[in-house]
């Protein structure tokens, strides 16, 4: 199997909710940006309370969950943000 690992950085009250700023997965375990979520909101079920409010990242461009995971390093989860 392939040891690379993706890396997610949670931001702001995602952090909050998934209880880290960081964690790491295999990459090869998802497809799609969708699946990723669907494992991040099992493993953090306070996080997806604020699912509807989230936008992701991936390697630095915003994504949605039909977004190719083949080649990426990084997801960021992004809650809302306010202020200027």
């Amino acid at each position: 199997m392939d040891g690379t690992r993706v890396e997610i950085l949670y931001f702001a009250e995602a952090a909050r909710r998934a209880g880290t700023p960081r964690e790491e997965l295999p990459a090869h375990a998802f497809t799609t940006l969708g699946e990723l979520q669907d494992e991040l909101f099992r493993r953090h079920r306070r996080l997806q309370e604020m699912a509807a409010h989230l936008a992701w990242a991936v390697d630095d461009e915003l994504a949605d969950p039909s977004t190719p995971m083949a080649g990426a390093r990084r997801v960021a989860v992004l809650p809302p943000f306010s202020g200027g």
